[in-house]
């Protein structure tokens, strides 16, 4: 058997020393410095959101009272405003009268229908009965689309009418509910 030299063995020793600090750098210390980074950046992030939310919760008082100018405030155009719901439903008659005129439709019938309480509006409808040609119907649809208030359609039924006319296009009849929406604001000032 042959002996080690002790120059050999130190450098043995030297190079087995340097192999285990190696080993524990690379396997047990950067894993665990990347670890703590990891959690370093984790620990940043769930800061700046807490600094974000009690920047909002330190603004609650602002948005609230901003929702109740919002929900206070008339939404423009889009409502018929009124001094009695029978005025605003009036409007309401008068603009779908105008709009079918310029249409080239025929008003059959039209019955105004009993208003309706959402929230801060009161929904004001009529039902009506409507002749026209596919190509009137169009552009009354087209104006009621492009019209300022609000105006929505329910309860639609569509046939074809019995009094075909061969030098005419093809008429069909529209039976539908028509409703807009009155501001209660506008309304309660002016009912006792």
């Amino acid at each position: 058997m042959s002996t080690v030299g002790p120059l050999y063995r130190k450098a043995l020793a030297a190079t087995i020393l340097m192999v285990l600090l190696f080993a524990v750098v690379f396997g047990i210390l950067l894993p665990l410095s990347d670890l703590f980074g990891q959690k370093r950046d984790s620990v940043s992030t769930l800061e700046d959101r807490i600094a974000r939310y009690q920047n909002i919760l330190g603004r609650e008082e602002a948005y609230r009272e901003r929702l109740v100018e919002i929900e206070a405030a008339p939404l423009p155009g889009i409502a018929y405003e009124a001094t009695s719901l029978t005025a605003a439903s009036a409007s309401l008659q008068n603009d779908i009268r105008q709009m079918i005129g310029r249409s080239g439709g025929r008003i059959e019938s039209m019955q105004t229908l009993p208003p309706l309480q959402e929230g801060p509006f009161r929904k004001i409808g009529v039902r009506m009965s409507l002749r026209t040609d596919m190509k009137s119907l169009v552009q009354f649809l087209e104006g009621l689309d492009r019209h300022q208030k609000l105006v929505l359609a329910d309860n639609i039924s569509m046939r074809t009418s019995e009094r075909q006319n061969n030098n005419r296009p093809p008429e069909v009849v529209i039976r539908w509910d028509l409703y807009g929406y009155a501001l209660m604001s506008t309304l309660e000032e002016a009912q006792p």
